[in-house]
């Protein structure tokens, strides 16, 4: 986008203007943001720890993909008291990310793994990697685009993930497979499981009969929050 709007200021017949404008741009824009989300006021959108920790108390993974450098996120995460399991950068919409937060937790079924984002590049990331998809409107970009991207789920906030979650057994760490439904919040685009146009790193190490990931003993979920601006934290004023 940045490179987009040199090239309509400065003409596509000074390329090398373009690009250098272009980094310097970009460079200065994510020096300005890495400070304000290291050194400005954060607030997480409401329930996000809420979510964090009913997930991890039934056994589930909870990882953060960003795009911002991890160091970063390191440092917005200890802020904002998160409890989770691990940090992945994301280079949406490739599934890179997913598939290294697949393999930190140790999951050999995509039908496992919940993406969540609030932009659209982060829905077709989880349906580049097979995995469910929910979109949250609690981000910048409206509900008709978020929709247009066919996300399994669309949720007003992540807190609605709550609604979709199996009751504890007995205190212990169980977890459903797949995502569950309950409440009027959690509003589904008609419900399927997701077929997989890649495998993830675990699957393409070792071979596997048919339907045997989908028949696994072996339940845990993996959930993402964010992309540059969608990280489960809300700044108090735009940067």
């Amino acid at each position: 986008a940045i490179r987009k709007l040199c090239l309509e200021r400065i003409g596509s017949d000074r390329k090398a203007d373009v690009d250098e404008l272009a980094a310097m741009v970009s460079n200065h824009f994510s020096d300005a943001l890495s400070e304000g989300l290291q050194q400005g006021h954060l607030r997480e959108v409401p329930g996000t720890s809420a979510v964090f920790q009913a997930l991890r108390a039934r056994g589930a993974r909870v990882i953060i993909s960003s795009g911002f450098e991890e160091a970063v996120i390191r440092n917005v995460i200890a802020r904002l008291d998160w409890e989770v399991d691990g940090v992945v950068a994301a280079r949406r919409p490739r599934p890179d990310a997913i598939f290294k937060a697949i393999s930190m937790a140790d999951i050999d079924n995509v039908g496992q793994v919940l993406k969540v984002g609030d932009t659209v590049v982060d829905i077709e990331e989880g349906r580049n990697a097979g995995v469910w998809t929910a979109a949250v409107l609690t981000g910048t970009q409206g509900e008709a685009a978020l929709r247009g991207a066919g996300p399994d789920f669309v949720l007003d906030s992540v807190a609605d993930i709550l609604n979709m979650l199996p009751p504890l057994e007995d205190g212990g760490n169980t977890v459903q497979a797949e995502p569950q439904m309950s409440g009027e919040d959690a509003q589904a685009v008609p419900s399927r499981r997701p077929e997989a146009p890649f495998v993830g790193p675990r699957q393409q190490q070792q071979p596997q009969e048919e339907d045997t990931a989908m028949d696994s003993e072996e339940e845990a979920t993996a959930i993402e929050e964010g992309e540059e601006d969608d990280d489960g934290e809300e700044q108090e004023e735009p940067l």
